[in-house]
């Protein structure tokens, strides 16, 4: 998973039949990771809701078609500027 500076996340697209879509999750600073949203589809995703001067870390793990979610992502780390 890679990020910008803009909370703009991207990465790698599951291959696998079964797939639903992703769940990403987001902690600020050194918080707790919580549900941010769960995407359908599309390996990217757009935190409008960063805020300016914040530290963000983002995991994105995949949703099957029975709700099974992957393991997560190793953290991205973002500053928004």
């Amino acid at each position: 998973m890679a990020g910008t500076n803009a909370g703009e996340l991207t990465w790698e697209g599951n291959t696998e039949a079964d797939l639903k879509g992703y769940r990403g999750q987001r902690a600020v600073g050194n918080g707790s990771l919580a549900v941010l949203a769960d995407f359908v589809d599309v390996p990217a995703y757009s935190d409008r809701t960063a805020g300016s001067g914040q530290r963000y870390r983002y995991v994105v793990g995949a949703i099957d078609l029975r709700n099974n979610v992957s393991a997560a992502t190793q953290p991205v780390e973002i500053t928004v500027p």
